[in-house]
C-alpha cells in the first residue's frame, strides 16, 4: 500500500475533528465521520483513505443540510435533489444522500401529497390546479395519477368560492361577472363542468344596479368617443363598447333613448 502520511495528532471539537499528520497538512472531518473511521495518532493513511474519509464527510455534510430541510417541511425527491445540486453536490451523491432521508423516513413522498392535498383544500384548488402543482413539485407521473379526482368535493369547494368571487367582481355588469367568476374558476383548476355548475350558486341579476352601470359605463364611453368620432361612428363605438362589456344590446339602446 502507498504510504502517504502518518497521522501525528488529533484535535476533537464540538463541531469539528482535526486530524494532524506529520507533514503539518490536515484533515478536517464532521464528529459523525470520526467515529465511523478507526483513526489514532501513529496510522498510516494512503491518499485513498485520505479520499474515501473525504468523501464520506462531504456526504454527511449534505445528509445534515437535507434533514435541516426536511425538518422544516416536506420536501420530494426531485426537490431535495435540487437543492442538494445548488449545493455542489453531484449525481451519484444526491442518491446516497436521498436513500439515507428514506431509510430514517425523513423524505416520505406519500406523507408529501397527503399533507398537500390537505393544504390545496385549505386554499380550494380544484383537482387540475392540484395535479399542476405537484408536478411543479416534482413528482413522478405515476404518483400524481394516483390522486383520485373528487367531484363532489371540487364541486363544494367551487360553490364556496362564487360569493367571494361575486363580490370581487361586483363592479362589472352581471353577464360579464359571470364570466370572471368562470374564469376564476377555471384558474382555481376546476373542470368545466364544475365551473359551470358553481355559477348557479351566483345571484340573481338585480336589475338596479345594472342599470346603474351601464349608465356609468355609457359616459365612459360617450367622453371617449364623441370627441375622436363623428356623431354616426361614436354611436356605433359606444355600442360595442358596451356589449364588449357585457351589457344587453335593449338595455343599451333603451338607455340612449333615455
Amino acid at each position: 500500500m502507498n504510504i502517504s502520511k502518518v497521522i501525528k495528532r488529533i484535535k476533537i471539537g464540538e463541531k469539528k475533528v482535526v486530524i494532524i499528520f506529520d507533514d503539518e497538512s490536515k484533515l478536517e472531518i464532521r464528529p459523525n465521520v470520526y467515529t465511523e473511521f478507526n483513526f489514532f495518532k501513529g496510522k498510516a493513511m494512503s491518499k485513498k483513505d485520505i479520499k474515501e474519509v473525504e468523501e464520506v464527510n462531504q456526504i454527511d455534510e449534505f445528509v445534515s443540510y437535507a434533514t435541516k430541510l426536511c425538518a422544516l417541511k416536506s420536501y420530494t425527491k426531485s426537490k431535495i435533489k435540487e437543492k442538494l445540486i445548488k449545493k455542489g453536490a453531484n449525481e451519484a451523491q444526491c442518491d446516497k444522500v436521498i436513500d439515507v432521508l428514506i431509510k430514517y423516513q425523513l423524505l416520505d413522498e406519500k406523507a408529501f401529497i397527503k399533507e398537500y392535498l390537505e393544504y390545496a383544500t385549505y386554499r380550494k384548488y380544484g383537482y387540475n390546479r392540484i395535479k399542476d402543482e405537484l408536478y411543479k413539485k416534482g413528482l413522478s407521473s405515476y404518483q400524481i395519477n394516483n390522486v383520485k379526482y373528487d367531484e363532489k368535493r371540487d364541486l363544494t369547494l367551487a360553490r364556496e368560492l362564487v360569493k367571494p368571487y361575486e363580490k370581487k367582481y361586483n363592479k362589472y355588469s352581471y353577464s360579464a361577472m359571470k364570466s370572471h367568476i368562470y374564469a376564476a374558476l377555471l384558474r382555481q383548476g376546476y373542470t368545466y363542468d364544475v365551473a359551470s355548475k358553481a355559477l348557479e350558486e351566483v345571484s340573481p341579476i338585480d336589475l338596479k344596479k345594472e342599470k346603474e352601470l351601464l349608465k356609468i359605463e355609457y359616459q365612459k364611453a360617450k367622453r371617449k368617443y364623441e370627441s375622436k368620432y363623428g356623431d354616426k361612428t361614436s354611436k356605433e363605438k359606444i355600442i360595442q363598447y358596451l356589449l364588449a362589456k357585457g351589457f344587453m344590446y335593449k338595455d343599451i339602446i333603451s338607455l340612449k333613448e333615455e
